[in-house]
């Protein structure tokens, strides 16, 4: 990590800079009404959001793109930003595990260790992986560890809670990304282009070994810092794509629209649960009327509220540290404006 600029002058920079490039910004072809735009466009530029946000509702469209992919050089963010997609990996992930118990060759009950021997936990299954309730204890990635083969033997070695309940760890969708690559006898990146990057368009979709110019990342505390860790073949399956927000959105638009499954499966996934209150399962949070993915990791913040009839997506390059439900408290109010 390194520092770049004093946090106070970045501050007033950011905001002389946004306040004059926001307008330049927008995007041309919104079919919002005026009102609501203009209700949106204060509530970002009063947050001082640097990034992304794209609305689409039923035949209504807005985008809006405000801020700085890289703070040294002044550069603007482009409508075709490429972000670290975080944990909206393991939306795919869920896809993928999905359609291969679709296709018999595994199911929800079958045991971890089944597939992985060394996996040591006979007890936990499948279904507790998708659900976050294998009881593992959290998953720490390590300076001397690359690849999802190392990363399996590190998460091999965690204990485990003998009494589970939900609690999110990044070792159970790494451990899923591996079944996958198990079954299939393929790369989880040859998996994941053959399944879903080719059939759904996602032409912005990259992987943890693709150098392409992603914007730069930072954290907001009492410094702003320049934040970049080269750990993301550590969390395969979990947290190691970078995609563009748009490519986000053709991949939630496709699974709600039932072009992935058909409805009686759709109905499986986003059932009620049997344990109280949980609403995550297979990289999504099931909300009152939506659906909801998050990625969140070294800076960038990206969210997505989707239904049949709405897709709302925010994304960020410079996330807070003192306040990390600031983005979605942000997409929430914007979310409310055009209920």
């Amino acid at each position: 990590m390194r520092i770049t600029l004093d946090m106070i002058y970045l501050h007033h920079l950011i905001q002389q800079l946004q306040m004059n490039s926001a307008k330049q910004r927008f995007a041309s072809n919104s079919t919002l009404d005026e009102a609501t735009q203009q209700s949106i466009i204060q509530l970002l530029k009063h947050s001082h959001f640097n990034g992304q946000l794209i609305i689409e509702k039923n035949n209504t469209y807005f985008e809006w793109v405000q801020g700085f992919e890289n703070l040294s050089h002044k550069t603007l963010i482009g409508e075709d930003a490429i972000y670290y997609a975080g944990s909206i990996s393991k939306f795919v992930t869920g896809i993928i595990i999905e359609q291969l118990i679709d296709e018999k060759e595994l199911s929800y009950s079958d045991s971890v260790s089944k597939y992985i021997p060394l996996f040591n936990y006979p007890e936990v299954t499948i279904e507790d992986l998708l659900l976050h309730r294998s009881g593992l204890e959290t998953y720490e990635t390590k300076n001397n560890i690359h690849g999802i083969d190392e990363a399996i033997l590190n998460i091999c070695t965690l204990t485990r809670n003998n009494k589970p309940k939900y609690v999110y760890n990044d070792a159970n969708y790494v451990l899923l990304a591996k079944i996958i690559e198990i079954l299939t006898k393929q790369s989880y990146q040859s998996v994941v282009t053959e399944r879903l990057i080719n059939p759904y368009g996602l032409n912005e979709t990259y992987f943890e070994n693709h150098k392409i110019n992603l914007i730069g990342s930072y954290k907001k505390g009492m410094l702003l810092i320049e934040y970049r860790k080269e750990d993301l073949d550590q969390y395969i399956g979990a947290g190691h794509l970078k995609m563009s927000l748009k490519d986000i959105q053709k991949l939630s638009k496709a699974f709600v629209n039932g072009d992935i499954f058909n409805e009686e499966k759709m109905n499986h996934i986003l059932r009620a649960l049997p344990y109280k209150s949980q609403k995550y399962r297979n990289g999504i949070s099931v909300r009152d009327g939506y659906l909801r993915i998050r990625g969140c990791i070294h800076g960038f913040d990206v969210i997505n509220y989707f239904n049949k009839d709405m897709n709302i997506i925010i994304g960020t390059n410079m996330s807070d540290t003192n306040d990390s439900g600031k983005l979605e408290d942000i997409l929430k109010s914007i979310f409310e404006l055009i209920k």
